[in-house]
């Protein structure tokens, strides 16, 4: 009867090893998908942006959303983002992740 013996040193220094450069190449893979996520999340809350704006001009004689000071070259945006916001899901399509 033969009887099993468990690794050895060298047997667990190489597997260590190995998923230590696995590891290695596939963490920079990982980041640029999460960017690449992040940017798409970006791009979808400029679309909803939009159509929101295009909401509000249909309900508002085809005019953009715009104040009196907006309108003279000093915008305000608190109250440009207050006329939109019936319009948006959340207040979150104003930020973008990937900045």
């Amino acid at each position: 009867m033969r009887r099993h013996r468990g690794f050895t040193l060298i047997e667990l220094l190489v597997v260590i090893a190995l998923i230590a450069i696995l590891a290695a190449i596939l963490f920079p893979v990982f980041g640029r998908t999460r960017e690449a996520a992040r940017k798409t999340s970006c791009a979808a809350n400029l679309r909803q942006l939009g159509l929101a704006a295009h909401m509000y001009s249909q309900d508002n004689d085809e005019l953009l959303p715009c104040d009196y000071f907006a309108c003279n070259s000093r915008l305000t945006h608190a109250r440009l983002v207050g006329q939109m916001l019936p319009y948006m899901k959340n207040k979150q399509l104003l930020y973008c992740p990937s900045i």
